[in-house]
């Protein structure tokens, strides 16, 4: 069945994957791409597996599939290697990056670079120390929770990038689950950074003010921005005098102390 959803799934899962692919690929002869959501999944990887043919002369891919899909319905691709298994797995130093789309709230992935987990609640992957959590929300108001885990700063900008590149044309909203207000943000290469300013605010309540370097640390390890947008986010937050600044004047550095105004 298709939807909205289903069409920024498929997109983001084309746009993570044409990154993903040669890096991985670059790094070593043999990587591993887990597909545990269906059929249509599957084939998008395949159609965008088959862009990497000089790659895979040389180079293999192994999708891993559950017993659910059959192999049969799969278009052979060069220097793909499908396999049905009952449990992910990879050896230890492969590349690998999963795509779950699942009911469960736990997903136990093999050791790797990069989990994306689509579920209809919020979900966790305890094995990555790094994530993004974001709900993609229908104009209809149906939400699905979606996952990026990853022990790669590197490859949480890159999802975050690909993220806010999506096509707008499916009428898919996000929202950070984080948000207390709820607010809905149109995906855009500008965003719209209501909910990180109130998110930072908070952060800067809790303590004694951080510095802007730090802020963009926490703003790509725990919201749903960009590194990128904490500057945005904090000049915005001192025009409209909620926060102050130490040094008062000059250029906005990762050194500049920012603080709770009053």
């Amino acid at each position: 069945m298709s939807g909205p959803h289903t069409a920024v799934k498929r997109e983001l899962l084309v746009r993570y994957l044409d990154a993903w692919t040669p890096a991985a690929l670059h790094r070593n002869r043999q990587a591993v791409f887990v597909c545990w959501a269906g059929l249509d999944p599957a084939r998008t990887a395949l159609r965008v597996f088959t862009e990497f043919a000089d790659l895979l002369q040389s180079r293999t891919v192994t999708m891993l599939v559950p017993p659910t899909v059959a192999v049969a319905d799969l278009p052979p691709v060069h220097g793909v290697v499908v396999s049905v298994v009952d449990r992910p797995h990879a050896r230890p130093g492969t590349a690998v990056f999963g795509w779950y789309d699942t009911p469960e709230s736990t997903v136990d992935a093999p050791v790797g670079d990069d989990v994306v987990v689509v579920s209809p609640s919020h979900v966790d992957v305890p094995s990555r120390p790094m994530a993004c959590r974001v709900e993609l929300v229908a104009a209809d108001g149906e939400s699905e929770f979606l996952l990026f885990a990853t022990a790669s700063e590197k490859a949480l900008e890159r999802f975050k990038e690909e993220l806010w590149a999506l096509d707008e044309y499916a009428g898919i909203q996000l929202r950070d689950p984080s948000d207390e207000k709820g607010e809905l943000c149109d995906i855009s290469a500008v965003a719209h950074l209501g909910p990180l300013r109130r998110s930072m605010l908070r952060r800067l309540a809790a303590g004694d003010g951080e510095t802007v370097g730090a802020l963009r640390i926490w703003t790509l390890h725990d919201t749903m921005f960009r590194a990128g947008e904490t500057t945005r986010a904090v000049q915005a937050l001192l025009s409209a005098g909620s926060v102050s600044r130490e040094p008062v004047g000059g250029r906005l550095s990762a050194d500049t102390i920012i603080r709770l105004a009053g």
